[in-house]
Formats: C-alpha cells, structure tokens, sequence
C-alpha cells in the first residue's frame, strides 16, 4: 500500500481537528503528527513555525464559524438569529470557540476592534432599517449585544455554567429590548430637549 502523501489540506484539516476535539492548550507538533500519521517534518515543510500554522488554522475555523452562522439565519429575525447562533456554536463547538474568541489568535485592542473583527455589515444594516437607527445607534445595539451574547456563550463553552435555553432565550430578549430602550431615549432626548 503506497504511503499517504501529506499536503498542505491534510495538515490543516488535521490541525483543525485537533483543535476541535481537544483544544488549543493539546496543539503541538508531535500531537499534530500523531493525528495525522506522519512526523513532524511535512508540518514544517509547509509553514515556517507552529505559529504560522495556528493562524492559518485560525483563519480556517474563522471561515468554518461564519459558515455555521450562516445556516444559523433566519432571515425575518436576522439579528437575533446570528446572536443566538454564537451561543448555539458556544455548546456545539467549545473547544473552537475558546480558540476563536477566547485566546491571545483574535488580537482585539478594545471593544471597536472586536466588534469590527466580529461585526457584519448586513446585520448592522438591517439594525438601521428595520428599527430606523442611525449608524452610531445600530453599531451601538449590535455591540451591547454582541458584549451580552458572547459572555452568555463563554460560559457555556467553558463549561462554567450549564444555562436552559428559554432561560437564556428570555434574558437576551429583555437586554435587547432594555438597549433598544436606552437608544430610543438618547433618541427623543436630542429630537425633544
């Protein structure tokens, strides 16, 4: 039988799947290997260093997320759909979510460059009009909400807390309707001083 050869696919599918099943505290070379059979050579013939190989693996799960999210939409409750998605992805794919959202690979300065490197437009676009916000507000809304729905989702994918979903369901309705109250506010405060 002739040997397998090792490209570059199989080494990130490979690393992919490790990361997957077992975390990025498990990622290391001699692991990679054993998952894919072979030594430690081809990993090195196709990047430079472990950490290259865990960007490009980075950018692979970031591709494999926003698929998940996408067949998450449901397009009458956009919004909603892609927040509770995140969670849905939290307790379906931990491990990927702590290596996504939870490790020093997502670099985020502040809360603006996480919500950009999070953000999609359409939905801060649908925000603007199905509720009549200005950009400031639907980036506002989403961002309160993207900050809500994500330390729900840390949890479960940590496994710190085992959360119902209606429980959940119900208290990211009331933080929504609770922002979009505090905008609507700000809103008539400056239209009606």
């Amino acid at each position: 039988m002739p040997k397998q050869k090792i490209t570059k696919q199989v080494v990130l599918q490979g690393a992919f799947s490790l990361i997957q099943k077992e975390g990025i505290q498990k990622f290391n070379a001699r692991n990679l290997a054993k998952q894919i059979n072979c030594s430690v050579q081809p990993l090195y013939s196709y990047f430079s260093n472990i950490e290259t190989l865990i960007y490009a693996v980075y950018d692979f799960s970031t591709h494999y997320y926003n698929q998940y999210i996408d067949n998450q939409i449901n397009p009458t409750y956009l919004f909603q759909s892609i927040g509770k998605g995140h969670i849905n992805f939290a307790y379906e794919e931990g491990f990927l979510f702590q290596f996504l959202f939870l490790s020093p690979y997502l670099h985020a300065i502040d809360f603006e460059d996480l919500c950009h490197k999070i953000e999609r437009t359409d939905v801060t676009q649908n925000l603007r009009n199905t509720l009549h916000l200005n950009a400031i507000q639907a980036e506002d809304l989403y961002m309160n909400m993207m900050l809500y729905t994500h330390g729900i989702a840390c949890l479960i994918a940590t496994k710190a807390a085992t959360i119902r979903y209606d429980e959940m369901s119900e208290r990211i309705d009331r933080a929504y309707f609770a922002f979009l109250q505090k905008i609507q506010e700000e809103k008539n405060a400056v239209t009606h001083p």
